[in-house]
């Protein structure tokens, strides 16, 4: 039971030090918190900034919690946050980040279609959706840095990876969604001399959002799914420090029992996410 117990930590935790893995728990918990946030937002139970600050807080706490702020949490490295939770905080933060980039994104690319911005994203994101998410990993990991002789981390590298393949979906979600909108709401912002961003925010937004939840809600899983790519530039995700344990002889004849747990792991998150896209759904159409 010891040596289950060491694997099961290992491919939740990682190298995260032992001594600091309540850090990691309070970070599932803001995870939990913030999708019960949106829920209430989704039922009209909290206003849009309210939602829109206590995200933010969560977001900036979680940050804290992973890797430690040197003052009141000893600073740990990117390389310490590996296993499931690797997985999770990569999902945790490129969901919001990438889908309110697209949001800016696509008000550019409503209301300012000729701006030298909106035309270099749409080139940029056509390029994306083009290429695997491997090859985009491969392009900040290595090509970037010397390009522009920078250095990016491995970690970081994966998240502004995830956060691009993200916005070059949701994106096109969202101008399907926009495009689903009655001409005649179009006419009577008009009307009323009701344009530019206060038409975004107050007509068009609200619709977009409740248009897009199925359709969000796949691309989410997908990229969750999707963060399992990140051992292939060398971060210890569960599937990497998987490998690490298959390849010593000692847990060699447990591989088909450490792949199951970690499907059953990805199957539970996915299934989870899945049945909060029928609450945001359900919530969005009855109330």
């Amino acid at each position: 039971m010891p040596e289950y117990n060491f694997l099961f930590n290992f491919l939740i935790f990682g190298f995260f030090p032992e001594s600091e893995r309540w850090r990691l728990l309070i970070i599932l918990l803001i995870c939990l918190t913030n999708g019960w946030l949106i829920l209430q937002y989704v039922r009209k139970k909290i206003k849009t900034r309210y939602l829109f600050m206590s995200s933010i807080g969560l977001l900036t706490l979680s940050w804290i919690l992973a890797f430690g702020d040197g003052w009141l949490l000893s600073a740990l490295s990117s390389d310490q946050l590996s296993g499931l939770m690797l997985n999770i905080c990569l999902a945790y933060w490129s969901i919001p980040l990438g889908t309110l980039s697209s949001l800016v994104c696509c008000y550019l690319v409503i209301y300012h279609p000729q701006l030298w911005p909106t035309r270099f994203f749409e080139g940029l994101f056509k390029i994306i959706r083009s290429i695997p998410l491997i090859s985009l990993l491969f392009f900040m990991t290595l090509i970037l840095p010397m390009m522009v002789n920078i250095n990016i981390s491995r970690f970081d590298a994966a998240l502004y990876s995830l956060i691009l393949f993200l916005m070059a979906y949701t994106i096109e979600v969202f101008k399907g969604a926009y495009q689903a909108i009655d001409q005649h709401q179009h006419e009577s912002a008009f009307a009323l001399k009701i344009c530019g961003y206060k038409k975004f925010i107050h007509i068009d937004l609200p619709q977009i959002m409740k248009n897009s939840i199925p359709s969000l809600i796949n691309t989410y899983i997908g990229v969750i799914k999707d963060t399992t790519l990140v051992m292939i530039i060398g971060l210890s995700d569960s599937l990497g420090n998987l490998q690490l344990l298959i390849s010593k002889n000692d847990y060699r004849h447990d591989f088909l029992l450490l792949f199951a747990l970690i499907g059953a792991l990805f199957w539970g998150i996915c299934l989870l996410w899945s049945e909060f896209g029928k609450k945001l759904e359900k919530g969005a159409i009855y109330e």
